[in-house]
């Protein structure tokens, strides 16, 4: 992905209501989504009237938004708000419904009381920011960003989504029909990284609710985000229908389409936007946006000098925005002049730093490392990888691959392979394929000395070194090195079934990941076996009783959990079916 691709869906994403763009569970957080008393609503006959009266405006509410009728959803809400004012569940549902009806600023109230509620819960925080961003309040969207970085974010990069989706869920039990709470489940699962979920809760809400556009923008930016920008297209295009006027869905549009290789209609609706907000001093973001999109498209067809021109247009209305810079470092790193592109990049991350885009910096590094590496600027590169290595130590394999680079760049082959063996033990820590890393690897030539170190590293102390051959090409080995140990030849299996897989040796890649759970039995070892198994051997009882186990010794990530589950349940089906006559 391109460095200054990020920006524009960050700032405007954030900007457009009910959309969660980009969390730990709190011991002192205040107050649950789904109140006790609207439980008892539902479940209980002693309810009062005034929780059967706001029970029925809620559904009312929900029934609204169903049917398109929006100020009629806003109204409904905002009545059962007056009758449960510490509800936070009601005041999130009638924030997005006066989002939704373009009046961010009464909506800013209902998130803030909502942020109290709840001891400033990330979703709760994370639509006031969009509000607050919509009403030019920047300053202060900003801040509420910044805190929410502060109270979630992960120690591996991200934030923590788990609290808010617990609420949520629980929130869902009162209200299953609830197209808002669909929407906001979906942001919930879109921050935990489980796009999967995501997508199935933005489809939930657009089958409730197929004339709201919410849902669809943000279906949208997942198909974006998973560069499938024809999808993105067809989405986005659907909620114009509903809403033509809305500038952010047509930038969304332009930006899908550039993605999608439309350039002619991208640099059409760029235009269009840039026109319309020219003279519009609180959209001057979007203008500064729209032109840097254009200058993208530009850039994407060749025209490289219209595309500078575009970019330091927007470079001049909007000062403090890293698009345009890192665009221009980009254009500048096609023309070959690196000197001036590693510059760009330099401002870029700089004004990233002082805007709290935090996402963007670990993009804005890699740039900035390749093209000094390009530039043979090979000091100056690492020691902006040192600074990555330290900034976003979540990208440490990134950082060490692009070390490995720069050694090869000034030929001190030995140090680039210990760089590409810290990039692999790296996502091997982190239970992560190694593609780029061996794809990288692969292409120099170095493959077969990065596997010679790993196999140096195994014990013939185990059966599974005695077990194998010393034969040229095999996968055992002659003895122990002093410095050997058991961490170090949990990673080498690691990376060995990594590189075994990668070469599609699937016997060799099995053999180390049985090892590898004979030795250390974690859940995440054992879902690896089990995708061996299932992916790859084709062997179907195998990878039932790996995924059972995995998800038995638990540690799994919510996708694998996820998906594990979703294996247990079809490959049981194979199981009947094969059984029968």
């Amino acid at each position: 992905m391109h460095a200054s691709r990020l920006f524009s869906l960050a700032i405007l994403a954030a900007g457009f209501g009910g959309f969660v763009c980009v969390s730990r569970a709190r011991a002192d957080d205040k107050a649950p989504f789904a109140s006790k008393s609207r439980a008892d609503v539902l479940g209980m006959a002693g309810a009062s009237e005034t929780e059967r009266k706001t029970e029925a405006l809620r559904r009312d509410g929900d029934r609204a938004i169903q049917i398109g009728e929006f100020d009629d959803a806003a109204r409904a809400y905002a009545q059962a708000v007056l009758r449960s004012p510490n509800d936070p569940v009601l005041r999130l549902l009638t924030g997005v419904s006066l989002t939704t009806i373009r009046k961010p600023d009464v909506a800013v109230a209902q998130f803030k009381v909502a942020c109290r509620l709840t001891g400033d819960d990330l979703v709760a925080s994370l639509l006031l920011q969009g509000a607050l961003a919509q009403t030019g309040q920047s300053d202060a969207a900003q801040t509420v960003y910044l805190e929410a970085v502060r109270r979630y974010g992960k120690p591996s990069g991200g934030l923590d989504s788990s609290a808010s989706l617990v609420r949520l869920k629980a929130a869902l039990k009162t209200a299953p029909n609830s197209p808002i709470l669909h929407l906001l489940i979906g942001d919930a699962h879109q921050i935990a990284e489980n796009l999967p979920a995501a997508n199935a809760a933005y489809r939930t809400a657009i089958s409730f609710a197929p004339g709201w556009a919410n849902p669809k923008v943000n279906l949208g930016l997942l198909r974006l985000a998973q560069n499938k920008p024809v999808e993105a297209v067809q989405l986005f295009e659907s909620a114009l229908k509903r809403d033509p006027e809305n500038v952010a869905l047509q930038f969304f549009r332009a930006d899908a389409q550039r993605e999608a290789g439309n350039l002619k209609g991208a640099i059409a609706n760029y235009q269009r936007i840039q026109t319309r907000t020219a003279s519009r001093g609180k959209m001057a973001p979007i203008n500064a946006q729209a032109l840097t999109g254009l200058g993208q498209a530009y850039a994407a067809g060749g025209r490289l000098e219209d595309a500078l021109t575009a970019f330091n247009q927007a470079r001049v209305i909007a000062p403090t925005d890293p698009a345009p810079p890192a665009a221009i470092g980009e254009v500048q790193t096609k023309q070959r002049d690196f000197e001036a592109a590693a510059q760009n990049y330099k401002d870029a991350l700089r004004l990233t730093k002082a805007s709290g885009l935090f996402g963007t910096q670990a993009v804005l590094y890699q740039a900035l490392a390749q093209t000094q590496i390009a530039g043979k600027q090979t000091t100056a590169a690492l020691q902006t990888l040192e600074r990555a290595l330290r900034e976003q130590p979540e990208s440490a394999d990134l950082w060490h691959r692009l070390r490995g680079e720069a050694m090869l760049s000034i030929g001190n082959q030995t140090a680039a392979e210990a760089a590409f063996r810290a990039s692999l033990d790296t996502q091997a820590d982190a239970g992560t394929f190694p593609q780029e890393t061996l794809a990288v690897i692969a292409a120099k030539g170095l493959l077969d000395s990065i596997i010679a170190g790993y196999r140096a590293n195994l014990s013939t102390n185990g059966g599974f070194a005695r077990s194998r051959n010393t034969a040229p090409g095999s996968v055992g080995v002659i003895g122990r090195p002093a410095d050997a140990s058991p961490e170090r030849e949990t990673r080498a299996l690691v990376a060995l079934a990594a590189i075994a897989q990668y070469q599609s040796k699937t016997a060799e890649e099995l053999a180390y990941r049985e090892e590898l759970t004979r030795r250390r039995s974690r859940g995440a070892d054992w879902f690896a076996l089990a995708d061996a198994y299932d992916g790859r051997a084709r062997d179907t009882a195998k990878a039932k009783q790996a995924y059972r186990q995995a998800l038995n010794l638990g540690g799994l990530s919510d996708a694998q959990t996820e998906r594990a589950r979703l294996r247990m349940r079809q490959l049981a089906g194979v199981g009947r079916e094969a059984a029968k006559p």
